[in-house]
């Protein structure tokens, strides 16, 4: 079904999205507290509907349009800072390095961040150790302040208090929507203001022809 704009519906200990993507396509995504993990179900999107029955109608229906095979069931990790991302030669980056919760959608973000970032620093260095040195000591603190920022929102998003649920909700119902947008930015300025190192420019090209006699 169409959607016009996406939305986020929360609850306690658990939360939903949909998000409109191109071909009239929808995004959706059911995230909750599991007492277990690899906990299955017989019928993903059933268990869906179940735990969303007193939800808004517009989130029912997204799941009712789905058909049942296209519903996914994961279980979400991270993982925790290990104190280097490189051993010798060998260099972790991407969920290898730093797998974390969806909750700030950056997982694909930091992957490509460490990819320009290892590029930029083999580049820029006379020996691969060196430049895999220079890529660990860059990324390592900025990717582990994103997975923990990330964590902390998942913990909020996924509280199972009920206090904590009735402050968030009592917040989200008095601030104006168009304020959300201005505070989002200054909260992410940090996340969304990293800038890409600039990669050394290509080596003059020599032209190694032999001139034509002079006659």
């Amino acid at each position: 079904m169409p959607l016009e704009r996406g939305f986020m519906v929360r609850g306690r200990g658990s939360y939903a999205l949909a998000m409109p993507v191109a071909g009239n396509r929808v995004y959706w995504a059911v995230a909750c507290r599991s007492q277990r993990p690899g906990t299955r179900y017989g019928d993903d999107r059933a268990e869906v509907l179940r735990r969303i029955d007193s939800w808004p109608a517009d989130l029912r229906e997204l799941v009712e349009a789905t058909p049942a095979s296209d519903v996914l069931h994961h279980d979400v990790f991270d993982l925790a800072p290990l104190d280097r991302y490189v051993n010798g030669r060998v260099a972790l980056l991407g969920d290898a390095a730093h797998l974390m919760c969806p909750d700030l959608a950056q997982g694909a973000g930091q992957a490509l961040e460490d990819a320009v970032v290892l590029a930029a620093s083999l580049a820029a260095s006379g020996r691969v150790e060196e430049g895999l040195a220079r890529y660990d000591a860059e990324r390592r603190p900025r990717s582990q302040w994103v997975a923990a920022e990330a964590r902390k929102n998942a913990d909020q998003n996924l509280s199972p208090s009920r206090s904590a649920h009735a402050a968030t909700a009592a917040v989200m119902s008095l601030v104006p929507s168009s304020r959300w947008p201005r505070w989002a930015e200054r909260g992410l300025s940090r996340l969304w203001g990293w800038e890409p190192p600039a990669l050394p420019g290509p080596a003059p090209v020599r032209d190694t022809r032999t001139p034509p006699e002079q006659v």
